[in-house]
Formats: C-alpha cells, sequence, structure tokens
C-alpha cells in the first residue's frame, strides 16, 4: 500500500460551497458530498466529527487506510480516487 501522503490534496484545491453542499450519500463515518478538483466534478467523503478523541483517532486512521487502498484500485466496476485531504482544516 502507498503512503498517504503520495495522494494528499491540498483544501485549498477543492471547490465547494459549505452552506449549499449537494449530499451525495451518508454513512457511519461521514458523508459525502459534490465539488469541484482541478476544474473536474468530484466527490468529497467528510469525516463525521465526534467529541470522543479515541474514537476520532480511529476514524481518520480507517479513512486513511481507505484512501491509500483506493488510490491504489483500478477496476470498471469502483469508483476511481484520486486522492484527499487527511489533515483538520486550520
Amino acid at each position: 500500500m502507498a503512503a498517504v501522503s503520495q495522494y494528499e490534496i491540498e483544501n485549498a484545491e477543492l471547490e465547494y460551497d459549505e452552506q449549499t453542499k449537494e449530499i451525495l450519500g451518508k454513512g457511519a463515518s461521514g458523508e459525502c458530498f459534490k465539488a469541484t478538483w482541478v476544474g473536474r466534478p468530484c466527490a468529497i467523503k467528510e469525516i463525521t466529527k465526534t467529541g470522543n478523541l479515541r474514537q476520532q483517532t480511529r476514524i481518520r486512521q480507517g479513512f486513511q487506510r481507505e484512501l491509500g487502498i483506493l488510490c491504489e484500485l483500478r477496476h470498471p466496476n469502483v469508483v476511481m480516487v484520486y486522492g484527499g485531504v487527511t489533515s483538520v482544516p486550520g
């Protein structure tokens, strides 16, 4: 599995309106919504925020593993993942 930093995208590269974001789906660890990245339509998975630091760390580590695997995966029945923002916006 490749290092996550190889697929890191800067949050500033993504274009979306936080107030009117179009939700594509929701799951146990977060929600996905429409955005634009380098002029291309894309989907963003935003991890659910929780007050429990241990749980939040576990969810973030799981997301990083998922990102590393999906960025390497190429299959006609699986959506292509280009990268992700793994840092907490400051």
